[in-house]
């Protein structure tokens, strides 16, 4: 959606797949000798992305440039949770709710679903399984940054928009675009 391009993931037919005309390898924690394999293996344009970027924090920079320098080739760190993720109306009454209670995600993020109300336990783990436990401790921090009221609307696109931005997608432009001549031929 973001570059205006379709997409095939893992679950579209092979045929479809097969016909792309342009890979995204995603990473695991380290280079193995499969992605070895399957990159030396293209005759089609591949961008390779780290995932998992959220979970890594500032080492996700150190893990890409490190798989970089042994794939000889370019590597983004990305959070696919992030790109994809959007606060509603819902989410953001929840947000409000936990900043204005003062409470966070704690390191072990599990525990933050650990409540004895059902319906508190349900609405947790939905914000922690959308956001991922660094997404949903950064829409807290914007909630607690942001207005406490207003349009609403308006305050879930803005923080939709700061946290996909927070996925490094954004960084996938420029190697779309470099893409672009071996496309069209």
């Amino acid at each position: 959606d973001r570059f205006g391009i379709a997409a095939h993931g893992p679950g579209a037919p092979p045929e479809q797949r097969a016909a792309a005309d342009l890979l995204v390898h995603v990473l695991g924690a380290v280079v193995r000798d499969c992605d070895r394999d399957f990159l030396s293996r293209q005759r089609r344009p591949v961008i390779v992305v780290a995932g998992k970027a959220d979970v890594r924090g500032p080492r996700a920079a150190v893990a890409a440039a490190t798989a970089a320098s042994r794939l000889r080739r370019p590597v983004y760190p990305v959070s696919g949770l992030l790109a994809t993720a959007t606060v509603d109306e819902a989410l953001l009454a929840d947000l409000r709710g936990w900043v204005r209670a003062r409470i966070d995600v704690p390191p072990l993020a599990a525990a933050f679903v650990d409540v004895p109300d059902p319906d508190e336990r349900r609405r947790r783990g939905a914000a922690l399984d959308a956001l991922g436990a660094t997404g949903l401790r950064a829409a807290l921090a914007l909630c607690a940054e942001g207005p406490a009221t207003g349009d609403e609307a308006a305050v879930c696109r803005a923080m939709t928009a700061r946290l996909r931005a927070a996925g490094g997608f954004g960084a996938l432009a420029e190697p779309l675009r470099g893409c672009g001549p071996e496309l069209s031929a």
